[in-house]
């Protein structure tokens, strides 16, 4: 199994990109960018209530439906 800090750094590698990018369109700060991403993806608003109780996209995909990625620097 990989070490925790090789994970975390391989998370940050192909996260970097994304929030790179979408730092300078919209002129926000790296944790700006964070925050709002996750709360989308957990549906929650500012005060920490769901915005909705209808599944995201992401929970929605069954189990025969994902998509797996044979690259080697998949983990």
């Amino acid at each position: 199994m990989a070490k925790p800090e090789r994970i975390r750094i391989d998370v940050w590698a192909s996260l970097r990109p994304a929030i790179e990018a979408e730092i300078e369109r919209t002129g926000l700060t790296a944790q700006e960018v964070v925050n709002i991403a996750l709360a989308d993806y957990f549906g929650l608003a500012p005060s920490g209530r769901v915005l909705s109780a209808k599944p995201s996209e992401a929970t929605a995909t069954t189990k025969s439906e994902a998509i797996v990625n044979d690259d080697d620097d998949y983990i």
